[in-house]
């Protein structure tokens, strides 16, 4: 019967995940300030979007993992295209086309490294930590050259340094509860 179980509530977590998603498509505008540099909301979350795709494979397997990332990247594409059209306004493909490879790029790094950890490792809160980190800054690295033409280069490293350290902070609590989830996947 558990098996039934896993298969029924899967959905929900690829809905948040979706929903995650289009948050942080969402909130791409919106900017906060730290020593005279603006950072995007975009930053303290998307830690949490890689907590929902390890729990996806700690619960799962990778495979539903990597199909929960391709529904939720493509969710930010429709809710922008419903979204152009009740606004009618002009869907620009490529103003989201950046995001959505840096975060299945990212997501898929991030697939490959925790799967590694889990079947090859103790998976200690030091990996863990890491490999949320490292998946932060390839999704940063990714976004970066597609944006490149676009993106202020004055200060950037400042900006840059400021949302790893941002993330780094963020990924610490999200650390010890993916610590605390129990695989069920065999």
């Amino acid at each position: 019967m558990p098996k039934q179980n896993k298969k029924d509530d899967l959905w929900v977590y690829v809905l948040l995940q979706s929903a995650l998603v289009i948050l942080l498509e969402s909130l791409k505008t919106y900017n906060f300030t730290i020593y005279n540099t603006d950072i995007t909301y975009v930053i303290p979350i998307l830690p949490i979007v890689f907590l929902i795709t390890n729990y996806i494979i700690k619960k799962y397997n990778s495979k539903k993992a990597f199909i929960s990332i391709l529904i939720s990247s493509i969710s930010p594409v429709i809710y922008m295209y419903i979204m152009s059209f009740a606004l009618n306004k002009t869907l620009i493909l490529t103003s989201i086309i950046g995001e959505v490879v840096a975060y299945l790029i990212s997501q898929i790094i991030n697939i490959i490294i925790y799967t590694y950890i889990l079947k090859n490792t103790k998976h200690s809160y030091i990996t863990i930590l890491l490999t949320y980190l490292f998946s932060s800054v390839f999704f940063y690295i990714t976004y970066t050259i597609f944006y490149l033409n676009v993106i202020t280069l004055d200060g950037y490293w400042k900006k840059y340094l400021l949302s790893i350290s941002i993330q780094f902070v963020v990924s610490i609590p999200l650390t010890i509860i993916d610590k605390k989830i129990k695989s069920t996947n065999k």
